[in-house]
């Protein structure tokens, strides 16, 4: 297994050499599906608080839509890729600082909410929720969504079918995100770094299906998360400031 410093390297190696492809065409269709588009909005309708930090923050989609929803906010990207910060730059972010969310570079009770989306917890090590409650204030927000084992799984499955020339791709990327830790795993490493759980929510994505006939479920059964593509959690940190 990679250690912390060669998967960080990993991906701003990853990410920088993607944008010098020619840019995010690919991931910003990636972005524009059901699915990954309910993820925000979960975000964005439950997101409070003036002072917000998006730990990988990439090209700036969510914080852009944040922004849109309530201009007074003031709010932070972080990313390790320096060439995904400068997009979002262009793109209107304004305040970004290049980091890793394993040691985030800001003092104790910083920020009302944290928010880190499309995945971005699964390259992060699990004391990475510690330096999260660190900077959030008592009673601060929390919200990070993770892929799970199954949906990704179909996922490629459905990738190889629509264009099976490129199986090795399809499973190689798949290969990046099947996450072991099941949603308990994720809700007991809430609970230990001084969370409350406020929600845990399940999205299921179908995707053999053209975009035309979607079909992405929000679930909260127990059971029924274990089958999503994707888990989203909502907590509060309970701990006292320091």
């Amino acid at each position: 297994m990679d250690g912390p410093l060669e998967m960080e390297e990993q991906q701003r190696t990853r990410w920088n050499a993607y944008v010098s492809r020619g840019g995010l065409v690919e991931y910003d269709d990636w972005l524009r599906t059901p699915g990954k588009q309910i993820v925000h909005e979960l975000y964005r309708k439950r997101l409070k608080g003036r002072r917000v930090l998006e730990v990988g923050c990439g090209a700036g989609h969510l914080v852009r839509a944040l922004e849109a929803d309530d201009p007074a906010r003031e709010i932070t990207g972080l990313d390790l890729s320096q060439k995904m910060l400068d997009i979002a730059a262009a793109r209107g972010v304004r305040s970004l600082v290049c980091g890793s969310g394993n040691n985030l570079p800001f003092p104790d009770g910083s920020f009302d909410a944290v928010v880190a989306a499309v995945w971005v917890f699964r390259y992060l090590e699990p004391r990475a929720l510690g330096e999260v409650r660190r900077v959030l204030r008592p009673n601060g927000q929390f919200m990070f969504d993770v892929p799970l084992f199954f949906g990704t799984a179909l996922e490629a499955c459905a990738a190889t079918i629509k264009s099976p020339r490129r199986w090795k791709r399809h499973w190689n990327e798949a290969r990046l995100h099947l996450n072991p830790p099941s949603p308990r795993t994720w809700e007991k490493r809430l609970v230990d770094a001084g969370f409350s759980i406020n929600e845990v929510i399940g999205i299921i994505e179908i995707p053999f299906f053209t975009r035309r006939f979607a079909w992405s479920p929000c679930v909260t059964n127990p059971l029924a998360c274990h089958l999503s593509l994707t888990c989203f959690y909502h907590a509060r940190n309970t701990c006292p400031g320091k």
